[in-house]
């Protein structure tokens, strides 16, 4: 199995390892969400999934 250490630098002391690199996942994923889905939704859509993933579902760190 491959492994990445990128969520190292990040470690929030108060987390498991899993949840830190659960958070890293997210973080990584939303940086790309608009590019990623751009062409398949409409600007609505798309900010309505966002929303939803990013601060309902799965709350993440505001990268902007």
């Amino acid at each position: 199995m491959r492994q990445t250490q990128s969520h190292v630098g990040h470690r929030n002391p108060f987390w498991t390892e899993e949840e830190n690199i659960e958070m890293t996942v997210r973080v990584l994923v939303r940086k790309d969400f608009s590019d990623l889905l751009g062409n398949i939704l409409s600007l609505s859509d798309l900010g309505a999934l966002e929303d939803t993933l990013f601060h309902v579902v799965y709350p993440s760190i505001d990268y902007r």
